[in-house]
């Protein structure tokens, strides 16, 4: 087993930052599955400045995740969240455990295709045998495309994003506002790109989605 490569140098966490969407886990075709909020089965790396962070969605609830360390020969460990009961209604498919399966994974490996902009992420377990493969949410690496897009040419992007919980639970544009009027269409495991650009001569930071829901954030943030 060759060391996960990119353009012929060693894979790092940060290269591994964004929105993962799962093809395949166990054999089994995963693209079609949705949580109850209609995200499919997502792995997040590296939001909010945590390289090594991840995080993935569950048939219902908030995300939960740990962090991880990756090796230049390609071997990850990850630490695992505490076990907790989760209370879901009835769903006609049985979930994929993108927990388990995080928890499985022994060595990961980084594909590019040539006909494709989207890089595939490999999960293998300490027999180098298949456990997920995951296909790359370009909306991270196009982000400061994004910003343009939605807030006008003179914005920017810093490379860093979010999800859509946590700008509820902590980047809201007031004091007063409520957690469930912030993005109140948009479920939780979506991320966002930071945003900066300037109003009124003064610079704002939003975090904006790939379908260009934005929110302003607080100057704190």
């Amino acid at each position: 087993m060759a060391a996960p490569s990119f353009d012929g140098a060693a894979v790092t966490a940060h290269d591994l930052g964004g929105r993962w969407t799962a093809v395949q886990m166990d054999g089994r075709d995963v693209t079609s599955w949705r949580d109850a909020s209609g995200v499919p089965a997502n792995l997040v790396i590296g939001a909010d400045d945590a390289p090594n962070g991840w995080q993935v969605n569950r048939a219902c609830g908030p995300l939960v995740g740990g962090s991880f360390a990756l090796r230049p020969d390609g071997s990850f460990t990850a630490t695992l969240p505490p076990p907790g009961f989760q209370s879901c209604p009835m769903l006609s498919t049985q979930p994929p455990d993108l927990v388990d399966a995080v928890a499985r994974t022994a060595y990961v490996v980084v594909e590019e295709s040539a006909d494709s902009a989207t890089r595939t992420l490999r999960f293998l377990d300490d027999r180098r045998r298949p456990v997920a493969s995951w296909r790359e949410d370009a909306t991270i690496r196009s982000g400061a495309a994004l910003c343009k897009k939605v807030l006008g040419r003179g914005a920017t992007a810093d490379g860093a994003f979010t999800t859509v919980e946590r700008i509820r639970t902590r980047h809201l544009a007031g004091a007063t506002t409520k957690s469930e009027d912030v993005l109140p269409t948009v479920p939780d495991g979506t991320v966002a790109v930071y945003c900066s650009a300037t109003e009124a001569g003064s610079p704002t930071r939003y975090a904006v989605t790939a379908d260009a829901h934005k929110v302003r954030l607080r100057s704190a943030d």
